[in-house]
């Protein structure tokens, strides 16, 4: 059976139904198995764009609201910036929020990361704002912030154990930075609140993932997003 191009990625139950007649009575019989849609690399479509900043060449997929990516890397952290990212222009306000969903990632090693980043410009994070919030594949959340404008990622907090589904929050008043974390989408827990001072009027928010290989050299970590919105 192959699904149809626009269905949806995850498991879906396929039931059969039947009939035969068997000594001259009709009888009936059901029975289901489940089947599970992957997405394979493709295209992200407008206004989506992607940026890359890894020597591996990602790759990327889109599904109506849900996103693929493939990403190498050898870490997102203060050292090394190395990511993929699908996002939005002009799309973080300077007071508002950014939320997605990481559905799950599979793939490299346990500190490979998947989650949101925000920016002034995020193909020049050099440019300020820039912020970044992950749930790593076993290490928990992590939340890093870029100081001082030089778009290195040299603050941090968080921790914890990892979970998958995760949702994920960046609330942005200025210069202030509030991140969160839920397992449902409802119940949130704050994370940590950092300042970006380079921080400046209307920036970019994406979905950005790494597979922080430097351990586990050129493995790809495979990251996928069911849910991104930002609002005021």
């Amino acid at each position: 059976m192959t699904p149809a191009a626009d269905a949806i990625w995850g498991t879906h139950e396929i039931g059969v139904r039947t009939s035969f007649v068997q000594d001259g009575r009709t009888r009936h019989d059901s029975d289901s198995v489940d089947a599970t849609v992957t997405p394979t690399p493709s295209e992200v479509r407008a206004p989506y764009l992607t940026t890359a900043t890894t020597t591996e060449q990602p790759q990327y997929a889109q599904n109506g609201d849900q996103f693929a990516i493939w990403a190498g890397g050898q870490d997102l952290s203060g050292w090394k910036d190395e990511k993929a990212a699908v996002y939005l222009a002009d799309a973080a306000p300077p007071s508002g929020t950014v939320t997605a969903r990481v559905v799950g990632q599979t793939g490299s090693g346990p500190s490979a990361k998947a989650g949101i980043a925000v920016a002034n410009d995020l193909t020049a994070p050099e440019a300020g704002g820039y912020a970044v919030l992950t749930m790593s594949a076993q290490f928990g959340l992590e939340f890093l912030t870029d100081s001082d404008g030089d778009g290195k990622l040299d603050t941090w907090a968080g921790g914890g154990s990892s979970y998958h589904p995760a949702w994920l929050k960046l609330v942005r008043d200025g210069t202030a930075y509030t991140a969160y974390a839920s397992s449902d989408g409802t119940a949130w827990q704050q994370v940590a609140t950092a300042t970006v001072p380079s921080a400046s009027g209307t920036g970019d928010a994406g979905l950005v993932a790494s597979a922080v290989n430097l351990n586990y050299p050129d493995q790809i970590t495979t990251a996928l997003f069911d849910s991104f919105s930002t609002h005021e």
